[in-house]
């Protein structure tokens, strides 16, 4: 991702939005420590946790010019999929 761009920014569901999403035993890590591995990746230039179940607030504030998600996502199963495009 970070190679598709010049700043990677990376949204982080906030762990309310993961257990609506994937069930009441997630996430199995909380927030902050989901937050302090990927910030300690060098590739990663900043972190943004959101709330919401999807990343359109996140991406109708920043207007990224990529968005990458990864590959066992498919377009029809991305709600945010017509916004960023």
């Amino acid at each position: 991702a970070k190679g598709l761009g010049d700043v990677l920014i990376v949204g982080v569901n906030a762990d309310a939005s993961v257990a609506r999403i994937k069930g009441p035993d997630r996430p199995v890590n909380p927030l902050d420590d989901r937050l302090r591995v990927l910030e300690a990746l060098s590739c990663v230039d900043h972190v943004l946790p959101f709330q919401d179940d999807t990343p359109s607030g996140m991406i109708e504030h920043i207007r990224p010019d990529v968005f990458v998600k990864g590959g066992d996502y498919r377009r029809e199963d991305l709600p945010e999929a017509d916004l960023v495009e």
